[in-house]
Parts: structure tokens; C-alpha cells; sequence
């Protein structure tokens, strides 16, 4: 499906319903060794680069779901019937969602992602056959349906020193890019909130995999495989010449460490930080480096 580009639009409306945030503390200390032979830094967005409202991206169930969704119908001129109770507006949400990752499950894909507007297109398509909002689906309408509902679960803010650490990578020469769980309106965030593209922040938007796009999400090693041979064939950099910073172990640490990344948690909001000390995955996994402000990558890379 094409979507139109609202890009514009959906920026303005993160502007608008965006508050400062602050980064909880985690009580954790820094680990800042010096590693050799740096040439790319890798990073997820969701808890590394912004700070996330409700600690990812509102794929995880939330308790105001329901309303949320009312509200985004609501802006785009669309009223959902009182008929319906939040929490099966909730329900219809998640299981929608479930149903499209099973599908690309059954096509061999470990961690399969979808592409939000489809979901919210067939949530509409739904919606109005079942006779609850009384339009008929408009394409048109649908990124800004996403982002509305997305900008009430999830809100999102930079971290402190982001524009900073990424200014010093800019200048020093070093390979940025992303590899994060995302859609299609993540890049747009860093416009709202940054007034810069990806491209003006110094990432090589070559380097730069949103899970969405390619249909698989972390912590699959596929995702970052994607990532690991694109470094390889544009600039001859190996696994160990390229640091990955991200806030989850399981999502981020053990899924590049196991493809030779050098890795640094980054354990600055409590919102985010994941240790997963409970998965069977983490065992003898260890990050290389601890940050708890991103500006304490400057140190940790001699840039």
C-alpha cells in the first residue's frame, strides 16, 4: 500500500502535543572503557537517542489504548460510536497486530514487524463495517491517524546531549547510523524535536534500518546482519570496528554482540533500561561499555 506524504503535517502535530521530559535516573554506574579501532557508532532511537514516554514503542499493551485511539479517530474528524468500550477498541488494536506478525511468522521470519498505517487501515476498515464510525477508510488520512495515536501512548523528547555527541561523531569522521525498531514516522521525530534531518545529524541514511522497513524487528540477528554487511560493502568496516549503543540487553546487546559488534548500553532513563537478567539469552553476555549520559561517548571513543 502507498501511503500519501504528510510529512509536513504529522511534524507539526509532533511539535504540538510534545512536552519536555526529563531521563529518570537508574542508580547505575558507567563503564567507559576505551575501545580500539572505532570507525562506526550504531544506535537505537526509542530510550537511546529520545527519551520514551512509555519506555519503546507503544507495540506493548497500554492502559489508556482505548482512549488513545478514540482521540486520534477524533482529531482526523472521525467519531467512534459509544457502542464501543475502550477496552475493545484496545482489544481490536492488538489483535490485528498479533494476526499480521503471525502471518509473517508462518513465512519463516523470527521476529516479524509490520507496518503501523496497514494496521490502522484495517482497524478502520473494521470500524466501519461493523458499523462504529460512520466514514469509509481514507488513505489520505491514515499517517496522520498513526502519528496521532502514537504522540498520546508514546510520547517522546531528545535525551540530553544528543545534538552534542552527535555533532563530535560529525566532525571526527566516524560512520553513524541507526538500527532500531521503528515506523515510518521515527526520522520524523528527530525533525520535530531536532530541526534536522537524519542526513543534516551526520547519519549515512544507507546505515539506517528501521524495522518496519524491512519487515523483521530486534533482537533478531537478521536485522542486525542487514546492517553488518552494509558497513562491509560501503566501507570495508568489520563488526569490530563498529560500536552499537542501545538501552535494552536483550534487544540490542545480545543481538549484535553475537555478530561481533562492540556494544555500549546506555543506561540513562529508567524508563528504558532493560536488563533482562531473566532471559536465558543474557547468560555470560556482558555490553563492553556502560553509558549513562550519551555526551559520555566523547570519552569512552577519544573523539
Amino acid at each position: 500500500m502507498n501511503y500519501p506524504d504528510r510529512t509536513r503535517e504529522i511534524i507539526e502535530r509532533i511539535r504540538e502535543l510534545s512536552k519536555p521530559m526529563e531521563p529518570q535516573p537508574t542508580g547505575t554506574s558507567a563503564k567507559l572503557s576505551k575501545p580500539d579501532g572505532i570507525k562506526a557508532v550504531l544506535f537505537d532511537v526509542y530510550g537511546t537517542l529520545l527519551i520514551s514516554g512509555s519506555g519503546d514503542l507503544s507495540i506493548a499493551r497500554q492502559t489508556n489504548t482505548g482512549t488513545a485511539i478514540r482521540d486520534a479517530f477524533q482529531t482526523i474528524g472521525q467519531t467512534i460510536d459509544t457502542d464501543i468500550g475502550s477496552s475493545a477498541l484496545s482489544e481490536l488494536f492488538f489483535t490485528t497486530i498479533e494476526k499480521s506478525r503471525s502471518h509473517l511468522s508462518a513465512n519463516g521470519i523470527d521476529y516479524p514487524d509490520i507496518d503501523i498505517r496497514n494496521i490502522w487501515l484495517q482497524i478502520w476498515e473494521k470500524l466501519y463495517s461493523d458499523g462504529i464510525v460512520s466514514v469509509e477508510p481514507q488513505i489520505e488520512a491514515i499517517p496522520l491517524l498513526s502519528n496521532e495515536y502514537e504522540c498520546r501512548v508514546n510520547p517522546t523528547w531528545p535525551m540530553p546531549h544528543v545534538m552534542d555527541i552527535l555533532e563530535v561523531m560529525r566532525e571526527s569522521g566516524l560512520v553513524t547510523g541507526i538500527v532500531s525498531n521503528a515506523q515510518f514516522f521515527t526520522p520524523l521525530l528527530f525533525e520535530a524535536h531536532l530541526h534536522s534531518s537524519l542526513s543534516d545529524l551526520g547519519f549515512d541514511k544507507r546505515i539506517c534500518f528501521f524495522s518496519y522497513e524491512q519487515k523483521v524487528a530486534k533482537p533478531s540477528p537478521m536485522f542486525f546482519e542487514k546492517c553488518m554487511n552494509t558497513l562491509y560493502q560501503l566501507y570495508s568496516i568489520r563488526p569490530e570496528e563498529a560500536l552499537y549503543v542501545g538501552n535494552d540487553m536483550l534487544n540490542d546487546i545480545w543481538p549484535s554482540q553475537k555478530l561481533g559488534f562492540r556494544t555500549c548500553l546506555f543506561a540513562g532513563d529508567k524508563r528504558s533500561l532493560r536488563w533482562r537478567e531473566e532471559n536465558p539469552f543474557m547468560k555470560d553476555v556482558e555490553s563492553d561499555l556502560i553509558a549513562t549520559d550519551l555526551i559520555q561517548l566523547k570519552e569512552a571513543l577519544q573523539i
